[in-house]
């Protein structure tokens, strides 16, 4: 089962999730080859004597990264330093999994993070009932109810799990927030649901060492997100760090798949049974990424177009203001999504219950579809979400 989400809102639209598909084909070469071009340059930040943290954008670079969106990455090498955390979150990544591919070495001392975010808490406002955000390629968790409003809490995203090959690449799936005991009567607002962990292939031609930590683990909430998964591949793995894709209240774990020639790793893998360390043959293997990503956002709301960056908040001036009682056409673009699905609208108003509906089947050609759905807006303020669902 594959899926593509893109939080959008009625007055305001949050960023899609979807899903990267990558393949391995066999090269002739006696070298091992990720697939690099190293166009991207060497990726490294610098030292600290204290901690710090990175948020990693691909749009601050400078040329930007990742120009065309589909989560693939061509560094030369790669260093994270001790006392450095890079934080990985799916909104500034385009929401697909990631792929690093490198010619050289990679150095990971301090904190390579893909982990999802919290819920939000109990008791907070309606403002702040927001779904919570995953690493790349994870799903969202859902918000928790509201008790002056009646408004239940909603299930997390995401369908299915991942696999042990970590092919296709897929991150965790969020879990569902807090519901009312009656309508009406609840303590408080309820909590928010966690996120789903990241997912991530880091690849070398040389040799990735990690002393630090890459973690994709799932993010707290009334019910806790799953983690998501982790595949290095290189002719060398080394390091004594830890690979952490840990169990959820649940018990469920993410995927963590080592793939080297030498693999010397000597530190932690938390992933339960879902680990596998494989021996990678000499030959050459090149990993390219087949199949695209699934992308789906929503371009315009009763003809008014919806921001590129759209803000999902409730502030003002509102990312899409409709002044109409009457029913309004949303208006949904699509890519890498099989023809004939129907893209789900999710519409969570601050006075009503969350009101669901479908567009018509996704029409035109696989890397460029339309499709439309309509219904009547509540008064105030709205914030929704687009889901894409299909098999394959």
């Amino acid at each position: 089962m594959f899926s593509a989400l893109r939080h959008l809102t009625l007055r305001a639209l949050l960023p899609l999730l979807s899903v990267s598909l990558l393949g391995a084909t066999l090269a002739g070469a006696q070298t091992f080859n990720c697939g690099s071009t190293g166009s991207d340059g060497a990726l490294s930040f610098p030292a600290s004597a204290t901690p710090v943290t990175h948020v990693f954008d691909p749009k601050t670079f400078n040329p930007p990264l990742d120009p065309d969106g589909d989560g693939v990455y061509h560094f030369t090498t790669v260093n994270i330093p001790a006392n450095v955390t890079v934080k990985i979150r799916a909104p500034e990544v385009g929401w697909v999994p990631l792929h690093w591919l490198c010619t050289g070495n990679v150095t990971i001392a301090g904190k390579l993070d893909l982990d999802g975010e919290a819920g939000h808490p109990a008791g907070a406002p309606i403002q702040e009932h927001v779904p919570s955000i995953p690493g790349p390629g994870g799903f969202p968790g859902g918000w928790g109810c509201v008790k002056s409003s009646g408004l239940d809490g909603a299930h997390g995203f995401g369908s299915g799990s991942g696999n042990v090959f970590c092919q296709p690449l897929r991150g965790g799936n969020g879990n569902r927030g807090d519901g009312p005991i009656n309508y009406g009567v609840t303590n408080d607002n309820g909590q928010g649901g966690g996120a789903g962990g990241g997912a991530l292939l880091l690849a070398s031609n040389t040799a990735i060492t990690v002393t630090g930590i890459v973690s994709a683990r799932f993010g707290l909430g009334y019910q806790d997100g799953t983690s998501g998964a982790i595949r290095l591949l290189a002719p060398t793995i080394g390091g004594d760090g830890r690979l952490d894709c840990g169990r959820n209240k649940n018990g469920w774990y993410g995927y963590i798949r080592l793939e080297a020639t030498n693999d010397n790793f000597s530190g932690t893998i938390d992933a339960g049974t879902n680990i596998r360390r494989v021996t990678l043959a000499p030959t050459a293997t090149t990993i390219l990424p087949q199949g695209g990503v699934a992308k789906a956002r929503l371009v315009r709301i009763n003809g008014v177009a919806v921001p590129g960056t759209p803000s999902g908040l409730f502030v003002m001036p509102p990312d899409v203001e409709i002044n109409t009682d009457q029913t309004v056409t949303f208006e949904v673009e699509a890519s890498g999504i099989p023809l004939g699905t129907k893209v789900t609208i999710f519409l969570w108003n601050e006075t009503e219950q969350v009101l669901t509906f479908d567009t018509a089947p996704l029409e035109g050609s696989v890397a460029s579809s339309m499709a439309t759905g309509t219904r009547k807006v509540p008064n105030g303020w709205s914030r929704g979400f687009i889901y894409a669902q299909w098999t394959q």
